[in-house]
């Protein structure tokens, strides 16, 4: 709280200045000398905290500086460590990200529940984003474990279970945070697409249209009820939700694989080998080759396996070998 020392400090300093105009005035007649070194050491004392207040901006200037300034002062709080975890993940610095987290979580916080809950998601998110599936599922629990509340790190939790097939473990945690808000998009888009990905597809589309009420426009729900739409056979819902999710996101690999999927579903072939000219005009080849014939990420909603035929056809390829343009 040092910047909010400025204002009261105003009153502090005031009556040793009344009281130092004073006595230059009183002195400056009867005893010049100690008028003329009361003046003289004012200015000194001024210069002298000027230089400070300079020198202490300097720690300001530098969010990394100002959180080690603090570091250094209060090494037994975990804020200043968590702060300087969030400083270092930002520039890429993972590993000292996560050593600044942990040491975090046995020092104190005013709302230890939130810190220690905080600082597992954190380490969470950081450990998803290195690809570290367990590891990240095991902070995200433990921070569920600390505050159970905790709808962030809940929410976080969904994508490495889903990735590593723990889909039912998914969607129990999904439906507890539609619990908590019912009404909040991300938490029912992703309750429909873990249902989509299990095949329950009248729950995935109910989930999705509740969805689509709040964000009408979203192209991650957009596709996700259309393949569902087009899986339960009613074609031509499916087509116009793809199509419309199409024209909110066109450089959307998903949008374009979902309509295709659909087409293919519905029988109009030629439409689906149209829109993969289309697309492969569009993309690099290898960007969406490898989502088709690559390993599955637990991430596609649409069918690769259906699709696939269709795309090694207009590339000239055989399936499992690298894309190449003909």
């Amino acid at each position: 709280y040092e910047h909010r020392n400025s204002l009261p400090s105003m009153f502090l300093f005031l009556p040793p200045a009344v009281l130092i105009a004073r006595g230059i005035e009183r002195w400056r007649g009867s005893r010049k000398i100690l008028s003329a070194g009361l003046a003289a050491g004012t200015v000194l004392v001024l210069i002298l905290l000027g230089t400070a207040t300079h020198m202490r901006n300097s720690v300001w200037a530098s969010e990394k500086r100002f959180w080690e300034d603090v570091l250094v002062k209060a090494r037994g709080n975990a804020r200043p460590f968590m702060e300087l975890a969030a400083y270092h993940d930002k520039r890429g610095n993972h590993q000292l990200a996560l050593k600044l987290y942990a040491r975090s979580l046995d020092l104190y916080d005013p709302a230890p529940q939130r810190a220690r809950a905080g600082a597992h998601n954190n380490m969470g998110t950081i450990l998803n984003r290195l690809n570290h599936k367990a590891a990240a599922i095991g902070q995200f629990e433990q921070a569920l474990a600390v505050n159970p509340r905790h709808e962030i790190a809940r929410y976080n939790l969904l994508l490495p279970l889903i990735v590593t097939g723990r889909l039912d473990e998914a969607r129990k945690h999904a439906e507890i945070l539609i619990k908590q808000n019912p009404r909040h998009p991300y938490y029912l888009n992703s309750m429909g697409f873990i249902l989509l990905r299990q095949g329950r597809l009248e729950g995935a589309r109910r989930h999705l249209e509740e969805a689509l009420v709040v964000t009408p426009s979203a192209p991650d729900v957009l596709i996700n009820l259309g393949i569902a739409m087009g899986r339960l056979g009613h074609f031509r819902e499916g087509l116009a939700l793809l199509e419309h999710a199409r024209r909110r996101a066109p450089a959307q690999p998903a949008a374009w694989l979902g309509l295709i999927e659909v087409q293919m579903r519905s029988g109009d072939v030629a439409a689906a080998y149209a829109n993969t000219d289309l697309l492969i005009r569009r993309i690099p080849l290898d960007f969406y080759y490898l989502r088709i014939a690559g390993p599955p990420d637990g991430l596609t909603p649409y069918d690769a396996v259906l699709i696939r035929p269709v795309l090694a056809d207009r590339l000239k390829v055989f399936p499992g070998t690298k894309a190449r343009e003909v």
